[in-house]
């Protein structure tokens, strides 16, 4: 401002000695102190006061109170400063805002070498904001090889009094709206829109967080119908779409060819499918999923598992190797794992159970922490919380059970009326009433059978504590043996009186008792049994007492023949102390007699005999058995009776009465010799028993 000052002063100067060399005086000038004074015009030459005003250190021009080295103050539209050059030699007008270092001889960077400030007053003349500025920034220590520099635009939001810079020209001619440091030759920070000639706009916005990637576009329009498309790195170019005939349509496709045509990807990406914008489908790796929002939370770290159907595996996160099939199969399992549930509901509620088995709709519907469960069938184990190691086979089969573990039911609601461990029932209703038990059929069974009897462990080499301390006539004279009849529906109550009211209808389904109830028994009370076994001190296991209040009493009937085998030993006892007494009256009875070869006629089968009572008294009930077959052509078997400490023998003899063979026979009891006949010519032929050297009985059989 300074230089335009002395310019201006020049230009007075020199037009004043031109026009007149003496300078003339007249003390009727009206020019005052400060002011740049000029010759009034005509011919007075009378000196007035011009419009600039210098106060020593600021010129004003329409202002006695400069602000700053030349200060400018208008009050009309005029009020503006206009340079104007005539254009003669290519330049035109410039205005040249300079700085220069006080210190140096250059320029540093990042240094103001000038400004444009838009500024206004505020309460008074004395305040004075700055709004809107154009300002310029070396970007390099300025110095003879370059002096780059930028140029920033800024501006003031309402309310607020801080500028901001709103556009930048960087040294390298990129431009940056709302981006101070520009990458590209216009950087736009933020949301770029271009508003149509009459309305509306088309708006561009990168994500808040943008990859950083530049597209780079084709070097030609495209034709109708083309899109762009990417090849990964930012180039783009134009692309047909599939047409009908080649791609998928909503509507249905034909003209596929198998093995070529799919639907699916490319890459290693997974396949997903959605409804409603949720999820409907996953495909990948090891992990199945289909169905609405089946899989729904499954996280990269569940694998191996499959879900098909609404809901199934729902909110599975962890847990891996699961597979539920099925409308909210498996809805709830979160880690649980090795689980399979196929079937409406199967498997609902687990969440960290492991290694179950449901198939069937509902079954282990209520199962959360239970494991190496298995059902099968319609509402199978239904009701298990955290029970383990259960099996069911049958609709509605152990679906009562809650907590009980190692359990297993088979049969349409074969059950158990507890929680209860190790319990079997087998059969339509079949109801286990205590833990350890196996229970065949129900009450409205009349009859249990099979081709052979039933076999009980009896291994020796496993028993210890072996006593005779069974009772044998004792126990046995204080039964009571009755016949009776079972009312079957009152058992049937009794046994199942703790199961849930609305399952005990549907478990009755098919039960008809009235012919077990018609059933004429015999057999025991099972309280008297348990009553004469006190009595006799008698402990085993004939009886078998409740275990809770929905267990009735039973009797194992077949252990009741070890005290009958019991009572025949001792009963056997007194027959042979009988027998002994009635030889030794018999003995004395002949010596009364006096005639010790007093005989007896016996008729045996078809041949008549006589035994000597004597003979009967050394063979003590030895007896010979005719041989079956008789005749015979290939072989026969003879069976004889031998007493105890008997000495006995059987001979064979020929039609002529001639020995031809002896048998000596060295055990005692029943027995029997296996004749061949290959040696035998046919013939008549006899055989003895004889015992002591007594013959005790002769037979005849014929070889063929």
């Amino acid at each position: 401002m300074k230089k335009l000052y002395l310019f201006i002063l020049t230009l007075a100067l020199n037009a004043i000695c031109y026009a007149q060399s003496t300078v003339v005086t007249d003390g009727s000038g009206d020019a005052t102190t400060n002011y740049v004074t000029k010759w009034e015009d005509g011919a007075s030459y009378k000196i007035k006061n011009s419009l600039l005003y210098d106060d020593g250190s600021y010129i004003g021009l329409g202002t006695t109170s400069p602000l700053s080295k030349f200060h400018m103050v208008g009050t009309d539209s005029n009020s503006k400063l206009i340079l104007q050059r005539n254009y003669s030699l290519g330049w035109g007008t410039s205005l040249d805002l300079r700085t220069l270092s006080s210190t140096t001889d250059y320029i540093y960077s990042e240094r103001a070498i000038g400004a444009v400030a838009f500024s206004g007053e505020y309460n008074g003349d004395a305040n004075v904001g700055v709004g809107a500025q154009m300002r310029a920034y070396t970007t390099e220590n300025w110095s003879a090889s370059g002096y780059g520099s930028r140029l920033e635009f800024l501006t003031v939001a309402n309310a607020s009094t801080t500028g901001v810079v709103r556009m930048t020209i960087g040294n390298d001619g990129k431009v940056g709206i709302a981006n101070t440091a520009p990458g590209s030759e216009l950087d736009v920070k933020g949301t770029l829109r271009l508003t149509g000639s009459t309305s509306g706009y088309v708006g561009f916005a990168p994500a808040a967080a943008a990859g950083s990637t530049t597209y780079t576009l084709p070097s030609a329009d495209g034709t109708t119908g083309q899109v762009l498309q990417t090849n990964g790195s930012g180039v783009l170019s134009w692309l047909t779409p599939s047409t009908p005939s080649t791609g998928w349509q909503i509507t249905g496709n034909s003209g596929t060819t198998d093995g070529t045509h799919f639907i699916g990807t490319t890459d290693d990406v997974a396949l997903n499918f959605r409804v409603n914008n949720e999820k409907a489908g996953r495909i990948y790796g090891s992990t199945t999923f289909l169905g609405y929002q089946a899989g729904n939370s499954n996280t990269s770290t569940g694998s191996m598992n499959t879900g098909i159907g609404n809901q199934a595996l729902y909110s599975n996160t962890t847990g891996d190797s699961n597979t539920g099939v099925g409308y909210y199969s498996l809805k709830d399992n979160t880690t649980g794992y090795s689980n399979t549930g196929v079937g409406e509901a199967s498997l609902t509620a687990n969440s960290t159970g492991y290694y179950n088995t449901a198939m069937g709709f509902r079954s282990l519907d209520d199962n959360t922490t239970g494991f190496n469960n298995s059902s099968f069938g319609f509402g199978a184990l239904n009701t298990n919380i955290s029970g383990n190691y259960n099996t069911a086979v049958g609709a509605s089969s152990l679906l009562t059970n809650e907590t009980g573990s190692y359990n297993t039911t088979l049969g349409y609601y074969a059950d158990v009326s507890g929680q209860y461990s190790n319990a079997t029932a087998i059969g339509n209703g079949a109801t286990a009433t205590a833990s350890n038990e196996i229970m065949i059929g129900n009450t409205s069974v009349t009859e249990i059978g099979g081709e052979v009897g039933w076999t009980t462990y009896s291994d020796g080499r496993f028993k210890f504590n072996v006593t005779e301390n069974v009772k044998g006539l004792e126990f046995i004279n204080k039964l009571r043996p009755v016949t009776y009849q079972l009312n079957t529906k009152e058992l049937d109550d009794f046994v199942s009186q703790n199961m849930p009211d609305e399952n005990k209808a549907s478990r009755r389904e098919g039960m008809d008792f009235t012919p077990s109830t018609a059933i004429i028994h015999s057999g025991f009370i099972a309280q008297e049994v348990e009553s004469a076994a006190k009595e006799c001190g008698f402990e085993s296991s004939i009886v078998q007492t409740p275990d809770n209040d929905a267990d009735p009493y039973a009797l194992t009937y077949a252990e009741i023949v070890v005290p009958l085998v019991k009572a025949v030993q001792e009963q056997q006892k007194i027959i042979n102390d009988l027998s002994t007494t009635v030889n030794e009256l018999q003995e004395q009875l002949n010596a009364l007699n006096g005639n010790g070869e007093k005989t007896m006629q016996n008729n045996i089968g078809a041949q008549g005999n006589s035994i000597n009572i004597h003979d009967l008294e050394l063979a003590e009930n030895a007896f010979l058995y005719q041989n079956v077959p008789n005749p015979f052509s290939e072989g026969t078997t003879i069976k004889y009776f031998i007493p105890e400490n008997a000495n006995a023998q059987i001979i064979f003899y020929n039609e002529f009465g001639s020995q031809i063979k002896i048998f000596n026979i060295e055990e005692n009891g029943m027995g029997q010799l296996n004749i061949s006949a290959s040696n035998l010519a046919a013939g008549m032929y006899s055989y003895s028993l004889i015992i002591s050297e007594k013959v005790i009985d002769t037979k005849k059989m014929i070889k063929q």
